[in-house]
């Protein structure tokens, strides 16, 4: 993780968003990842850290491997209760999260192709040293990006119907993998505005069938990840 960490800096001070602090005097950085450093369990993945630009963000010296749960989770607070329902509690206890762009910015938009370049290895080779038993991700952005670098690969999707008033809506689920292997599900975002039913059903279609296998993952020993790799 050390090493990544380093690398993490090279990239950052060749990205386009560090040009863009610069000219606007602020500080954001970036972010490896949040985990208790245990292989072989979920990890979260978005699309990129959030900054601010009245906050100074730091530049990592060491991985927070504080617990997923007793962190500040946002948004994410409300799809605590389907992670526990369809992972599992010690699944959701020892969930990484991290970003496919590891450079903080007020909007995603402020990303460049460049940056993302950047950050694909290195987020290659943490999704090597986890080793997660699968990814989840609830960025529209973080879906379309993986798609327009061609990384993703047996692609399954459902379209889940409701209405509201007169008109249908529709909203697709989708489950893939990452080119090399890792297995990815796209359900939505905890402040997207989907009925409860609706909701259900995205995460039904992703963990429908996978129950027994991910309960064996879970019943694998713990392998915390060094600072070695």
């Amino acid at each position: 993780m050390e090493v990544l960490l380093a690398d993490l800096a090279l990239a950052y001070a060749q990205s386009d968003i560090k040009q863009y602090c610069a000219r606007h005097h602020v500080q954001w950085h970036y972010e490896l990842l949040t985990s208790p450093l245990v292989a072989n369990r979920p990890l979260i993945v978005g699309f990129n850290w959030g900054a601010r630009a009245d906050y100074v963000f730091n530049a990592p010296t060491g991985i927070n491997a504080e617990n997923f749960l007793k962190q500040d989770l946002a948004s994410l607070r409300r799809v605590v209760p389907y992670l526990s329902r369809f992972l599992g509690d010690d699944e959701l206890r020892a969930i990484s999260q991290s970003n496919i762009c590891f450079f903080r910015s007020q909007r995603a938009s402020q990303i460049s192709t460049h940056d993302l370049q950047l950050c694909q290895p290195i987020f290659a080779r943490l999704v090597a040293i986890l080793k997660p038993s699968y990814l989840i991700g609830f960025s529209a952005q973080l879906k379309a990006s993986l798609c327009q670098q061609d990384l993703l690969e047996d692609i399954q999707t459902t379209a889940i119907r409701w209405q509201s008033g007169t008109r249908t809506l529709t909203y697709t689920a989708c489950k893939a993998y990452l080119k090399g292997g890792a297995r990815i599900y796209f359900l939505p975002h905890p402040n997207y505005p989907l009925p409860r039913a609706a909701r259900e059903q995205a995460w039904a279609f992703c963990f429908a069938n996978t129950h027994s296998s991910l309960a064996l993952e879970a019943s694998a020993p713990d392998q915390h990840v060094g600072w070695a790799e």
